[in-house]
């Protein structure tokens, strides 16, 4: 069974149908070589090329894709897949440093094997997706602050991720809540007093509430309005 977990929270990142051919791996490679950016055009859609977040599939390897090893193949059967469609030895021979060098780039953020927490009185007994990242079940993970850096410096969308919160036992991303900021998809923080932080908020200081408490959840007003 193939899952779409990613898919369904970061459509803004993919484009209907499939998005990743061997021409963006091979553009990727041209890319190391010129130091330019690329991101291709389909039809009316701008295709952010999300290799690593796309549809993942059962068998993988046991190695993390963005690291070298002497079996062919990676963890990441997406990612394994396109890479290996402009460099075949890397499924055939061995994951070699060219493999995982190029993995490092374009297969962002990397899927790796889950490592969950304690399950720390969780009422299913089961481990926990940790802080900071987003989990397929049991199976597999991805770091929330590499895709945050990934929608900005590679596929260059800007901070689509600002505001957003991974906490520990959330397997999706959430926005930060009203009342609340968060400076890293690790962090929560509520807002300082004289200011008011709405809905996926990152910073704590875009709106001045100087009646608001610290951590509240709606503008104070006074005589004239809102203040």
């Amino acid at each position: 069974t193939t899952t779409t977990w990613i898919h369904d929270m970061h459509r803004l990142l993919l484009c209907d149908g499939p998005v990743i051919k061997t021409t963006v791996v091979q553009k990727a490679l041209t890319r190391r070589r010129r130091r330019r950016h690329h991101h291709s055009k389909m039809g009316r859609f701008t295709c952010f090329v999300v290799l690593a977040v796309a549809t993942m599939a059962n068998g993988q390897a046991a190695n993390p894709c963005n690291e070298e090893a002497s079996d062919p193949g990676c963890f990441d059967t997406t990612c394994s897949k396109y890479i290996c469609s402009a460099l075949p030895t890397c499924c055939s021979d061995s994951w070699n440093a060219t493999c995982a060098d190029l993995a490092q780039e374009i297969c962002r953020p990397q899927i790796v094997p889950f490592n969950g927490t304690e399950p720390s009185g969780s009422s299913n007994g089961k481990a926990a997706c940790p802080n900071g990242f987003i989990c397929d079940g049991n199976e597999r993970m991805a770091n929330c602050t590499e895709l945050q850096l990934a929608a900005i410096e590679f596929y260059e969308v800007g901070d689509v991720f600002g505001g957003i919160s991974c906490p520990r036992g959330k397997s999706t991303i959430q926005n930060c809540a009203v009342g609340s900021y968060c400076p890293t998809p690790e962090v929560v923080e509520s807002c300082p007093s004289g200011y008011f932080c709405p809905h996926k908020s990152r910073d704590p200081d875009l709106f001045d509430c100087d009646a608001c408490d610290a951590g509240s959840t709606a503008m104070k007003r006074d005589r004239y309005g809102y203040v």
